[in-house]
């Protein structure tokens, strides 16, 4: 099977960031970080800390930490061995797409 295109993952990324943009003033960390714990979603917290801080999303930025000490880094589609624009070290996450392109879709 083939991997999809870099393209094809540009957009739910931009949308994963619009929404957070759009929420993050209205966020709150602490409650983010109990559902991810009480749903098992230390993944999720991690991608959605990950954009938050690089996008300096208000009300989120500097607020969330992830669950556990992160070992490996996550893809945005995981096992799909997808090349990366940029890594983002604290959270140990893989983006096909620049803070930059994403900053431009979320008008940061």
């Amino acid at each position: 099977m083939l991997a999809p295109s870099p393209a094809a993952t540009r957009r739910p990324l931009c949308l994963l960031a619009e929404a957070i943009v759009t929420a993050g003033g209205k966020a709150d960390a602490a409650e983010l970080t109990r559902y991810a714990q009480e749903l098992g979603w230390s993944s999720a917290l991690r991608r959605v800390g990950s954009i938050a801080d690089a996008l300096n999303v208000r009300g989120l930025v500097g607020q969330l930490a992830p669950l556990e000490q992160p070992t490996a880094d996550l893809d945005l589609e995981p096992g799909k061995n997808m090349p990366y624009e940029w890594r983002d070290k604290r959270w140990h996450i893989r983006w096909p797409q620049s803070v930059d392109e994403l900053a431009s879709v979320t008008n940061q």
